[in-house]
């Protein structure tokens, strides 16, 4: 009868980026609503002329971070770091291979987690909307390519599962709409948002990492502007 809304999805994916049964993530996601003002308690309360409870839970998965030969080891050729003059000729070195790329087979599904609780509310004679949300957004499983010791040359690590981040905040929207005269409405509305990040994890023995940017875009302080922490926000800034 309108009172009570319900919605489910099961989505089921397979990415060529992992292997085996590792392939395939299940990902569901449900959501329910109440509208209360048509509640028979609900009859005599004159500031509500109409008001609806909802909550949302699901869960999405993302491979977009890896690449496509992540779960292989695979070898490369540069002059600079493989070629080799074996003959001591000094001008014909002939081509070697070093390893580029280092595969994860374990690598899956980044998963993140979203959570929503809000209400819809119409009050004060239909001239007064108020929408609020509060949302949790948690991605576990992140894939990350965390950086490797030096001595590993020129090779790539593979994207890991071993990230996590936290994303919580508040909505609110408030829109009046008010009757000057015959001939002159007024529509208002205010916006108010927060928006809280924080690093739970990063991978093992690792806690902090840095963002360095290209050469050709060097900062003024001649060093990492940002650094991300566990505990802290993405790229806080750092000096």
């Amino acid at each position: 009868m309108g009172k009570y809304l319900v919605s489910a999805t099961v989505r089921r994916d397979e990415s060529s980026k992992f292997l085996g049964d590792l392939k395939w993530g299940t990902f569901p996601a449900f959501s329910l609503g109440w509208r209360m003002s048509d509640e028979n308690f609900m009859k005599n309360a004159r500031l509500f002329n109409d008001l609806k409870i909802r909550g949302s839970w699901g869960k999405m998965g993302n491979e977009a971070a890896a690449t496509a030969q992540n779960a292989f080891t695979t070898f490369g050729s540069n002059r600079r770091s493989s070629y080799y003059d074996i003959a001591g000729t000094q001008n014909a070195p002939l081509d070697g291979f070093t390893l580029t790329l280092l595969g994860n087979i374990f690598g899956q599904w980044e998963e993140n987690t979203t959570v929503n609780v809000g209400f819809d509310a119409t009050i004060f004679n239909n001239s007064t909307d108020i929408v609020f949300d509060w949302y949790q957004k948690k991605t576990d499983k992140l894939l990350f390519n965390p950086e490797v010791e030096g001595i590993r040359g020129s090779q790539r690590p593979a994207f890991q599962n071993v990230g996590g981040i936290e994303n919580t905040g508040i909505d609110v929207m408030i829109t009046n709409r008010a009757t000057i005269s015959r001939d002159f409405h007024l529509n208002n509305s205010v916006t108010f948002t927060t928006y809280n990040n924080n690093i739970s994890s990063i991978a093992p023995g690792l806690k902090f990492f840095d963002f360095n940017s290209p050469a050709n875009e060097a900062n003024r302080i001649g060093g990492n502007a940002t650094r991300s922490y566990v505990g802290s926000p993405l790229n806080t800034y750092y000096g």
